[in-house]
C-alpha cells in the first residue's frame, strides 16, 4: 500500500495507513500572550494583549491539519484615539512534528492562511481641523486581509488529558508594504482528546 501523501509541494510525509495499532490523539490549546507590532505599524502602536484557542487533528504521527482563532488588542503610542487597536484572527493551518500519544512533550512547526480584520479607533476631537496631539508613525487602518501565519508549539501533558504549551508566530499581512505584521509570544492549557484509531 502507498504510504506517502503529499500534503504541500514542498512537503512530503510518510503517513502509516496499513495495520498500524497507535491511537493518535487530537489537541487543543488556550493561551494568553503579548502581541508586538513590527515594520511601519511599529511606530504607531504598542505591543498588546493576545489571546488564542487552536485545535488540531493529527493525520499521522508527524503531520496535522489545525484551526486558530485569535484576538489581540493593542494601545497607540499616541493619546489622541480613544481606544484601543484591535484585530481578530482566522487561520487553517499544516502541523508538523511530534504527535505521539505515548510521548508527555509534543512538538510542531505551524504554516497557516487566513483572514485577518482589524479595526482601528476614532480619533479624539480636533480643534480646527488639527487633531490636538501629533500622529505618530503610519496610521494603522481598518480593514480585512489575507494573512500567512508561521509558527511554533511546545507542550507538555502532566496527564492524559492535560498539559501547559508555549506557541510564537509571526503574522504577514498580504499588504505587508504598510508595515501591518505582527509577532506574539503566548503560554497556556492544552487539552489532549482520541481523534482516531486504526487497528
Amino acid at each position: 500500500m502507498k504510504k506517502l501523501i503529499i500534503l504541500f509541494p514542498a512537503f512530503s510525509l510518510i503517513i502509516s495507513l496499513g495495520h498500524a495499532q497507535e491511537k493518535y490523539e487530537g489537541l487543543g490549546w488556550a493561551c494568553v500572550g503579548v502581541t508586538v507590532p513590527s515594520g511601519n505599524y511599529s511606530d504607531a502602536l504598542d505591543n498588546g494583549l493576545d489571546v488564542e484557542v487552536n485545535a488540531i487533528r493529527p493525520l499521522g504521527s508527524n503531520v496535522g491539519v489545525g484551526f486558530s482563532l485569535r484576538y489581540s488588542q493593542l494601545s497607540y503610542k499616541s493619546s489622541e484615539y480613544d481606544g484601543p487597536y484591535k484585530l481578530l484572527l482566522s487561520n487553517g493551518y499544516l502541523a508538523l512534528g511530534s504527535f505521539d500519544p505515548s510521548s508527555r512533550f509534543v512538538f510542531c512547526g505551524l504554516l497557516g492562511l487566513g483572514m485577518h480584520f482589524t479595526f482601528k479607533s476614532e480619533r479624539k476631537p480636533t480643534y480646527l481641523g488639527y487633531p490636538y496631539y501629533p500622529t505618530q508613525g503610519t496610521e494603522p487602518k481598518s480593514g480585512y486581509w489575507l494573512g500567512v501565519e508561521f509558527g511554533g508549539v511546545v507542550g507538555y501533558r502532566f496527564s492524559e488529558q492535560f498539559g501547559i504549551c508555549g506557541k510564537i508566530q509571526y503574522d504577514i499581512l498580504t499588504k505587508f508594504v504598510e508595515g501591518s505584521n505582527y509577532f506574539s509570544a503566548k503560554v497556556g492549557l492544552m487539552l489532549s482528546f482520541r481523534a482516531f484509531s486504526r487497528k
